[in-house]
């Protein structure tokens, strides 16, 4: 990324388009240092920011602000994501404060055009969850059922826009907004379940994308999430353990797959080698990320010439999922920048091993696991002056080492609970080798 965000560069775009950058900003802080760059273009963002809170489809905005490429779902947003996501790993609360008016200018401008919060008015050139399994085009692979109807997205996307307004709220103390923006947040949550859940959990459009979104933004009631996760789960077999999710849904299902238990589905889905995935542009030539998941299909060629990226971050934001469940380094929003940070790493997917770092603004965090031969080893590093609450597979606390020694007398360890299946611990600052007897 060169000054801006860039989407991809070698076609006439090379913009900052918010809608990439929305779900590419968690990855990007994971593998590189963003606070600077992102302050510098978060500038950018507000300078492109219509008079009435459209926020821009690109920013920097080299079209009149008030007339065209403006206020669209899942691109506006990233004008109150990206400041959430600096704050969750940099703890700046500047950023934050900075870009709060102008987060709520678009969500006041989304509420005043639709006074029944259903967000179904004014969505500017209305892209939806972008390049989902609709627009593939493959012999056999259904033509449609990818595609999240607009205004059931759209609303999703207000109502988390609306939610991270409310939160970033409470972080600056400011507490009229945030009593008045969780109320608006639970208001379009009550709209969309009533204007668009059914009572067996089905969502209109039924499509993996929709669930994997309404789950994933706290859309449901406690008692529809596990019907709408296995109509998910019933949308992964449809399409024969495929995803037919767009830019905006695609880590987003692979984060709540794991979460919900069903980490062997996310697994399968990040290795497997046909079409269409990671794995099928691998094996057909791809060193970046694709903007489409057909960009380039054996014995039928290259999709559109005039649209077809082979250098595009959108999917690859998937690195986030990689980061929070192969490597297991979680930040903690309760204790932002990584005063206090959750290490829980899901092994699965044929994995033996796995270890990686992430050089957090506090210090150097890394992980390393391994399965062979029958028990678990997992070494951490926990930087100077911070705190992890670590998660250790394990059916008993009393099967779980530190350096040789039961972990529950070990110093800077301390045994907080039993968890589905895991040993959770409070570990200080240092480095330490747990290991797990089968």
């Amino acid at each position: 990324m060169h000054s801006v965000p860039t989407d991809c560069p070698q076609r006439d775009e090379r913009l900052g388009w918010m809608g990439d950058i929305q779900v590419f900003s968690g990855t990007s802080i994971f593998n590189m240092d963003m606070g600077a760059f992102f302050t510098k273009w978060m500038r950018d963002v507000r300078d492109a920011q219509a008079d009435d809170g459209r926020f821009a489809d690109f920013s920097p905005h080299p079209f009149g602000k008030n007339e065209r490429f403006t206020g669209v779902p899942g691109w506006g947003d990233a004008g109150i994501v990206v400041p959430w996501r600096v704050w969750q790993h940099y703890g700046d609360k500047r950023m934050l404060a900075e870009n709060f008016e102008a987060g709520k200018r678009w969500v006041e401008f989304i509420r005043l055009n639709n006074p029944d919060l259903l967000w179904k008015k004014n969505r500017g050139n209305d892209y939806g969850d972008w390049l989902n399994s609709d627009t593939l085009i493959y012999e056999g692979f259904p033509r449609t059922g990818g595609q999240v109807p607009k205004d059931v997205f759209a609303t999703m996307m207000f109502a988390f826009a609306t939610d991270l307004i409310s939160r970033s709220a409470k972080v600056l103390g400011r507490q009229d907004d945030e009593r008045r923006y969780s109320s608006l947040f639970n208001d379009i949550k009550a709209a969309f379940n009533k204007a668009y859940v059914g009572e067996d959990g089905q969502i209109q459009g039924a499509t993996q994308a929709g669930y994997a979104l309404a789950l994933h933004f706290n859309l449901l009631p406690e008692s529809q999430r596990p019907r709408a996760l296995k109509h998910m789960l019933d949308g992964i077999v449809a399409y024969q353990g495929h995803m037919s999710t767009g830019f905006h849904s695609t880590y987003r299902m692979m984060l709540e797959l794991t979460a919900s238990g069903h980490n062997d589905v996310a697994y399968n889905l990040i290795n497997t080698r046909t079409f269409p995935s990671w794995g099928y542009s691998i094996e057909n030539g791809a060193t970046t990320i694709w903007e489409r998941w057909d960009g380039y299909v054996k014995g039928r060629g290259f999709q559109d010439k005039g649209m077809n990226s082979f250098n595009h971050y959108a999917i690859g934001a998937v690195g986030e999922w990689m980061y929070r469940v192969i490597l297991g380094i979680n930040n903690d929003d309760d204790h932002p920048a990584y005063q206090h940070f959750i290490i829980r790493p899901y092994p699965g997917g044929g994995l033996k091993w796995a270890r990686g770092s992430y050089n957090s603004i506090r210090g150097l965090i890394k992980t390393a696991w391994d399965v062979r031969g029958g028990g678990m080893k997992l070494d951490v590093t926990i930087p100077a002056n911070t705190t992890a609450t670590v998660y250790i597979p394990a059916n008993k606390s009393e099967n779980v080492m530190e350096n040789g020694r039961p972990a529950t007398g070990a110093s800077g360890v301390k045994l907080i609970r039993m968890e589905s299946g895991s040993a959770v611990f409070e570990v200080a600052s240092g480095s330490y080798n747990f290991t797990v007897a089968r």
